[in-house]
């Protein structure tokens, strides 16, 4: 695992402060998938929803360590944007090269959309 003193920041036992994003609800939106800030237990909504309400957590609070909601597989740094695997299923070279695969695949995905919906104007 990376070296990450973020880790050290983490609330052992740490429980989720809701079953859903209480933000999304607020304004009548679907979170893609939940987020579990292990600092402080709140859950927020993935990059994937239109809100990114986890994400929107960190800029706030400063609490770098997340999780899935449903899954202890891994873990992500806001701060040094980096996977952190709890199970070493994956080495930490693999997982920063995975991230990178991901964002340049989200970014050809907005590209795209952006070029098919000028295609309907």
């Amino acid at each position: 695992m990376p070296n990450c003193e973020h880790l050290s920041l983490i609330t052992p036992h740490v429980r989720p402060g809701s079953r859903t994003c209480r933000e999304c609800r607020a304004v009548g939106q679907r979170p893609v998938e939940l987020r579990v800030c292990l600092i402080c237990g709140h859950v927020g909504c993935c990059d994937s929803s239109p809100g990114r309400h986890a994400t929107r957590h960190y800029h706030e609070t400063g609490h770098a360590i997340m999780k899935p909601y449903h899954s202890d597989d891994w873990m992500w740094c806001y701060a040094h944007q980096i996977y952190l695997h709890t199970g070493q299923t994956k080495p930490p070279v693999l997982a920063r090269c995975q991230h990178a695969v991901l964002g340049f695949v989200y970014s050809v995905k907005e590209r795209l959309m952006s070029f098919v919906g000028g295609l309907n104007k």
